[in-house]
């Protein structure tokens, strides 16, 4: 019964994390930043690789494939943004019930899913939140590998802040 509650609240913290990123997703004009985000993501791969020297690469190369995929409009090239704020939320989650326990989980993943600054981060066409997303998964691997000592855990904590790495250089 308490897996079924939580798994309930849990659900209905994500349903709730995604409307709120999702909403007014689309109503302003791409900004300057985001701008530039998409200009780079229309170079050909080897271009995007070199190009911004601020901002490695990685959220360039994703987003050069999704708005192949989806287009630019201001809702779809925000999308992808999305996606990772929303799949920060059960990381959360675990990062808390690993830590603390289930509640802290979920009372974490709460506010990270009703926080603006998450939020507004996750609505724009910047690698914020995927590196928000990365972060929170490298915390993951790293709390498990400190008390479990697995090299899977290890590979995971190494790869999750490889790509981390590629994303933002903060």
């Amino acid at each position: 019964m308490r897996f079924n509650r939580i798994s309930l609240v849990l659900s209905a913290i994500l349903i709730l994390g995604l409307f709120l990123r999702l909403y007014n997703l689309g109503s302003e004009s791409i900004w300057l930043d985001e701008a530039i985000s998409l200009n780079i993501s229309h170079l050909d791969m080897a271009k995007i690789l070199s190009e911004d020297p601020n901002h490695p690469s990685l959220y360039y190369l994703l987003l050069h494939f999704w708005v192949r995929f989806f287009g630019t409009t201001e809702f779809t090239a925000r999308f992808l943004s999305v996606i990772f704020g929303v799949m920060a939320l059960p990381i959360m989650y675990k990062i808390g019930d690993l830590i603390f326990d289930k509640e802290v989980g979920i009372l974490s993943s709460l506010l990270l899913a009703i926080s603006e600054f998450h939020i507004r981060y996750s609505q724009e066409t910047r690698m914020y939140s995927l590196m928000a997303l990365l972060t929170l998964v490298s915390f993951f691997f790293f709390i498990r590998l400190i008390s479990e000592r697995r090299k899977l855990l290890a590979i995971g904590y190494i790869f999750s802040s490889t790509l981390l790495l590629y994303t933002h250089i903060y």
